[in-house]
């Protein structure tokens, strides 16, 4: 109002008395009041601006403290969560991105670590080091790259496999896919055995300390409940229903589409009522899993975990106590990995619901690896699908 008195008062000293002088004033644009502005990042009712920004104080202080911080979060979702200001459970990554999205900067003095009276003792006493330790890997971490190492085997064999077979690609926004059937399954899952119990090995190396013979139960255990889980996991991330399921890296079933499944070319005197089969053990096995996974909606890490905990579920078999002793060492240090991740990356107070979600999963994936099992001894006994292969035999009977 000041400036606006100001400028008329200079244009009417300007103008004589005796001339007289056409006046012409642009109308004043006024903000809306603040009773009717909110935070652009939470929605809230705002009375004020911070950092330039129609935002309220309390996300003004969450983006400050995590720069000062350098904090860096993970969002147990899928990047869209709701920021809501009084709710502790708010996913951190999205309310900072969402500071980020409106412009928000902090340009003040950023906080220098502090360092303790020991540690700076010591570093004086010490000459300085060229290269920092290496902090030690956890169990999740390990698993991680091992899962990785395990899939990249798994594709470069897979694609030779597509030599071989020639299999219709399937539509898709990200990856290249191809449609599936009973003969490339077979072969595709004989590779996922091997590189299976190589994973394990290396992910946990403690049962490499077992003989051979309690070896095997714990790995033929762990290898179907794999196969298992993986396939769910990778259909969840990969599409929004379950028209196409996920049976290996690069190939799915289209379950809209049963006559696919077996070729025509297959030896088979039964082949429709082999396709009738699949189709009931397909609706029996997706009511078992998927409703949970899609709720849960995992993060890699926390596949990863489960991985761990179905491998040390060991409760439908008689084992050794020494076996026993190791398989609840990694459950225990795979829970408390958990519990650090839970709390340190997605700073979260409250995890019992997702720790829960990781439990209920293991659970389904036993239920489903009977089943499994069932339907592999009826595709052997009826239709004589697997006569000639021994490691599935082996595996499963």
């Amino acid at each position: 109002v000041r400036l606006l008195y100001r400028s008329l008062s200079s244009l009417f000293d300007s103008c004589s008395l005796s001339s007289p002088c056409l006046v012409t004033i642009d109308p004043v644009v006024f903000p809306p009041p603040m009773e009717n502005r909110f935070c652009l990042i939470c929605v809230s009712p705002i009375t004020s601006t911070h950092f330039g920004l129609d935002a309220c104080r309390a996300c003004c202080l969450f983006f400050k403290r995590t720069k000062l911080a350098g904090r860096k979060f993970t969002c147990p979702g899928r990047g869209n969560c709701v920021i809501k200001k009084d709710d502790n459970s708010t996913c951190r990554k999205c309310r900072f991105d969402r500071c980020l999205e409106v412009g928000m900067e902090y340009d003040g003095p950023m906080r220098k670590p502090r360092v303790k009276k020991e540690e700076a003792n010591e570093s004086n006493d010490q000459s300085p080091s060229t290269s920092s330790p290496r902090p030690v890997e956890s169990i999740l971490e390990r698993i991680e790259r091992e899962y990785k190492v395990c899939t990249e085997s798994r594709l470069v064999q897979e694609k030779n496999l597509h030599i071989i077979f020639s299999l219709p690609r399937i539509q898709h926004v990200s990856m290249d896919l191809f449609l599936s059937n009973v003969s490339f399954s077979k072969k595709s899952f004989q590779i996922t055995i091997f590189e299976c119990i190589n994973f394990v090995r290396k992910s946990f190396p403690s049962i490499t300390e077992l003989p051979l013979e309690e070896q095997r139960p714990v790995l033929k255990n762990f290898v179907t409940k794999f196969t298992i889980i993986e396939g769910h996991y990778r259909t969840v991330k990969l599409w929004p229903d379950e028209r196409y399921y996920m049976s290996s890296l690069t190939t799915c079933f289209d379950m809209s589409r049963a006559d696919t499944w077996v070729p025509k070319t297959e030896e088979l005197n039964e082949r429709l009522d082999l396709i009738g089969t699949m189709k009931n053990y397909a609706t029996d096995q997706f009511s078992v899993i998927f409703p949970t996974l899609r709720k849960a909606q995992l993060t890699d890490a926390e596949f990863y975990g489960l991985l761990a905990l179905v491998l040390c579920d060991l409760s439908e078999l008689e084992v050794p106590e020494r076996t026993t002793k190791i398989v609840d060492g990694i459950r225990m240090e795979t829970f408390s990995d958990l519990q650090r991740y839970y709390t340190k990356e997605l700073c979260m107070t409250d995890y019992s619901m997702r720790l829960g979600n990781l439990i209920t999963l293991n659970q389904l994936t036993k239920e489903s690896a009977r089943m499994m099992q069932e339907e592999f001894r009826m595709y052997t006994a009826m239709f004589d699908l697997y006569a000639n292969d021994d490691v599935l035999k082996e595996l499963l009977l």
